[in-house]
């Protein structure tokens, strides 16, 4: 099987499940997902750049630590942001259990 008969094959299994569960043949989600060019060559994901995930990293580092994220959470992260061995970090990470629940918002 060609990607493009397992897309149109896949399209074709969503539009029954959504037939089956109420939509009906004109509704704006059945058209939307017809309208969708399935034909078209699937291209496999672009592999990230290293620069990419420090940069994650580096975010991740900010963000945990505005909301008092363990010391082992923020030292993994900043060994990662930094270029540095954080392997050996992983495991300590989790479990993760707050304290008293983060306000979030």
């Amino acid at each position: 099987m060609t990607p493009n008969q397992w897309n149109r094959n896949t399209r074709d299994s969503v539009v029954r499940l959504l037939t089956q569960a109420g939509f009906s043949e004109d509704s704006s989600v059945i058209n939307q997902l017809e309208c969708m060019n399935f034909d078209a060559p699937a291209e496999p994901a672009k592999p990230q750049s290293d620069q990419d995930y420090i940069h994650l990293c580096a975010a991740l580092y900010q963000a945990c630590g505005a909301y008092d994220m363990p010391e082992r959470v923020l030292d993994a992260l900043s060994a990662a942001a930094n270029a540095q061995p954080f392997i050996h970090l992983v495991d300590g990470i989790l479990p993760c259990m707050p304290d008293q629940p983060q306000n979030t918002e």
